[in-house]
């Protein structure tokens, strides 16, 4: 049982997050004029710390059983605007959601299931001019 103005909700040590990962969101500009498709952009949301870790006992054989190559959860403070269409930049590779867990629903700590992309090509805003 909780007590009243107890916080139980942590799931890592701030100390613990030693990941700095960057959340974009796709935001459509215009209509490419050949095609008519919408033409999108990456914007970014936050640059935060964050606590990474490898998927183990259920989860991984979870991801496993469905062909995820590379899974891993990203642990992370609320920030306001992150959804499942979010794309994380981390260590070189972009990171899909693949599930969003605001932990116990307080607006404290944000768990989220991303899944490794192919693509390592860098955002625009970290691209060497």
């Amino acid at each position: 049982m909780e007590k009243a103005g107890e916080d139980n909700s942590k799931l890592v040590n701030i100390g613990e997050m030693r990941d700095r990962i960057r959340l974009y969101n796709k935001v459509t500009y215009g209509r490419n004029p050949n095609t008519y498709q919408p033409m999108t952009k990456a914007v970014l949301l936050a640059e935060v710390w964050a606590y990474v870790s490898n998927l183990h006992g259920t989860e991984y054989y979870t991801a496993a059983m469905v062909k995820v190559e590379r899974e891993v959860s990203m642990t992370f403070r609320y920030i306001e605007g992150v959804k499942e269409s979010t794309e994380i930049w981390f260590n070189g590779h972009w990171y899909n959601i693949k599930f969003i867990d605001d932990v116990k629903y307080r607006h404290r700590y944000l768990q989220c299931k991303v899944a490794m992309e192919t693509s390592t090509t860098p955002p625009d805003d970290l691209k060497k001019k």
